[in-house]
């Protein structure tokens, strides 16, 4: 069977007619960026060897941050996950975690703790919203007026708060 011709290349799909000029275009845009990305990477090591110098373990607060973004149950999953982990490694720590999900098991739970555990899950997700300077009107995901609207709303205003107070006017960690 004879070979099939290899179809023509077309902008963008390689580098066959790329010109000197977008050639360079991009380089300088890419260049730009990676110079952004360098600055932002020291200034995120300095805040990190602040934060160990005052206490902070940053492995575990690594791995809270994780564990925070995600969902009640995927919590759920992780915690449960490390508890069983430290208790098959014969932990003495691990054979006394004691985490009751129980109650917050959303299948087997009341219309109003159902109420109270969504209103609380969209209060987290507005606090961490608000942490992260990002506009209300732009992330949240419920409507204003309802009570999960309004919870994230709380949260996000929480948030925004306790991000002003470790930032200067400028956006730059005070020391």
């Amino acid at each position: 069977m004879p070979k099939a011709k290899a179809a023509k290349p077309v902008a963008g799909h390689n580098s066959a007619g790329v010109t000197p000029e977008v050639f360079n275009r991009h380089l300088a845009l890419i260049e730009a960026a990676d110079a952004e990305i360098a600055i932002a990477n020291k200034k995120r090591s300095t805040l990190r060897k602040a934060a160990r110098a005052d206490g902070i373990k940053l492995t575990e607060f690594d791995a809270m941050r994780k564990v925070a973004g995600l969902s009640r149950l995927e919590q759920i999953e992780k915690l449960t996950a490390a508890r069983d982990y430290l208790i098959y490694l014969r932990s003495p720590l691990g054979a006394q975690m004691k985490m009751d999900f129980d109650s917050v098991d959303p299948f087997n739970e009341t219309d109003d703790a159902a109420r109270e555990r969504i209103a609380a899950d969209a209060e987290a997700d507005g606090y961490r919203a608000g942490l992260a300077g990002v506009k209300w009107e732009d992330d949240n995901p419920h409507q204003p007026l309802t009570p999960e609207g309004q919870a994230w709303i709380k949260g996000y205003r929480e948030g925004q708060t306790n991000r002003a107070e470790a930032l200067g006017n400028d956006g730059d960690p005070r020391p």
